[in-house]
């Protein structure tokens, strides 16, 4: 993406493609896979009590899932040109599952357990609360490239189905377009 500026001008852009954006992406991306290959590293070595690892796990199941398809739904987004407003909906219910992580960690969920144990499923919970930050601002960051670039709304489909209405008298009509 960093030569991407010295391509030749080519397409409806011509030379005002928001290159830098593209490059914006880029970083906050790779910042985002840094903390997720972290995330990842603590959940294989991970011996944390079960009583903790079961309170904690629908919000970070939560966060997971709706940060998964806002980061899907922003790459769509890029790939196919158009403005979406779904990943702001996902980074919303991945906020809500943030913060209902916060509330349980504050709540002193490890009475009675020895600390050690329970320093890697918090450390699970604080990345994982990070990620849902860096995929926010992956989110604000393609809408920002949606608005420069001009991306084309997206149509909404109907998903409903069309049931053909015959007539009775089996009569059939014909119609002629011409130019």
């Amino acid at each position: 993406a960093v030569l991407a500026r010295w391509e030749p001008r080519h397409g409806r852009f011509r030379f005002r493609h928001p290159w830098k954006q593209y490059l914006k992406i880029g970083n906050l991306t790779r910042f985002c896979a840094y903390k997720l290959e972290a995330l990842s590293v603590y959940l294989h070595n991970s011996k944390t009590p079960y009583e903790f690892r079961s309170r904690i796990q629908e919000s970070c199941t939560t966060i997971s899932m709706e940060s998964g398809k806002a980061l899907k739904e922003s790459s769509l987004m890029i790939k196919k040109m158009s403005k979406s407003s779904t990943p702001k909906s996902h980074v919303l219910n991945a906020k809500n599952a943030a913060e209902s992580l916060k509330s349980i960690l504050r709540t002193n969920p490890w009475e009675g357990a020895d600390h050690l144990e329970i320093i890697p499923a918090s450390t699970v919970a604080s990345l994982l609360i990070d990620i849902v930050i860096c995929v926010e601002q992956i989110c604000e960051a393609v809408d920002e490239l949606a608005s420069l670039a001009n991306f084309v709304p997206a149509e909404l489909m109907h998903r409903g189905i069309v049931q053909p209405i015959s007539d009775s008298d089996g009569s059939v009509h014909v119609v002629t377009v011409s130019e």
